[in-house]
């Protein structure tokens, strides 16, 4: 590591295929996919490589790497969540545009927005563990694993953003069935 931090290219490709299994190996069983976890193994080294000044403070590199690997599989989960929502509300919107039913268009626009409003506004443990269940369909023990929370806590997580979004979107239909009611 000492070469490596020095800037010797050799040294850090010999550290790069010393560590790359591991990693490749722990983020496969959170991911299905072997491109996705080798841009996760690219990335977590080029940020590795940016900071080479300061791997000589790194106490315990196996623990620095797998931390470093949790944190970019929870970023681009929240990322692909992010991005899953926003297609989600494009071709709803795109529906919307087929049908031509004002109701409908009204309806399903003010529901995707207050699912998304609630879904932000939920806390952050709660909206990770409930993105890592419901968007890439994790296990409850892999959910835990790369939260580094207990099983029961993410169930926990899942149930109380479970209840949020069902209270929310209650009091949303209630809404647009009184406003059905009125206008129609």
């Amino acid at each position: 590591m000492d070469k490596s931090s020095l800037g010797d290219e050799e040294a850090f490709s010999h550290l790069f295929l010393q560590k790359k299994d591991r990693l490749y190996s722990f983020l496969m069983r959170f991911s299905q996919s072997p491109e996705l976890v080798e841009d996760i193994i690219q990335d977590i080294f080029l940020k590795l490589w940016s900071n080479k000044e300061q791997l000589n403070s790194i106490e315990n590199l196996d623990a620095y790497l797998i931390t470093l690997s949790k944190h970019q599989l929870i970023n681009l989960i929240r990322r692909r969540a992010r991005e899953t929502a926003i297609v989600a509300t494009l071709s709803g919107k795109a529906r919307l545009h087929e049908t031509n039913n004002a109701p409908e268009h009204l309806a399903l626009n003010e529901t995707q927005e207050k699912l998304a409003a609630v879904i932000e506004q939920l806390p952050n443990q709660q909206k990770v563990a409930f993105y890592l269940s419901r968007q890439t369909n994790l296990k409850h023990e892999e959910i835990a694993s790369l939260m580094q929370i207990s099983k029961n806590t993410v169930r926990n997580h899942i149930i109380q953003a479970m209840r949020t979004l069902k209270k929310s979107l209650t009091s949303l239909l209630v809404s647009i069935t009184v406003h059905f009611f009125i206008f129609f």
